[in-house]
């Protein structure tokens, strides 16, 4: 039997036919939502452990190269030792 709703082009699942988004849609519009609780407790399995570095720099990397700036909304503090002197390199 054929499957009615293959994945895409690129091979990933997700709404390929308009009908197949129609369901989220008006699960919306009758304020059916997740609540925060849900959404962590259905993402907190999916999420992966990342070893050294990738842990550290996910944290590091935007104070080191956006440090005191706002980007997406999300205020990124300026690395501690940049604060004891105007000297740069």
């Amino acid at each position: 039997m054929r499957d009615p709703d293959p994945p895409g082009p690129d091979g990933e699942g997700g709404a390929t036919r308009h009908r197949l988004a129609e369901g989220p849609v008006a699960a919306q519009s009758l304020g059916w939502a997740r609540s925060p609780e849900q959404l962590v407790a259905l993402n907190e399995p999916s999420t992966p452990s990342l070893d050294f570095p990738a842990a550290v720099t996910a944290e590091l990397t935007p104070t080191f190269g956006f440090g005191g700036a706002t980007v997406d909304g999300v205020e990124l503090p300026v690395w501690p030792p940049l604060l004891t002197s105007p000297a740069r390199y």
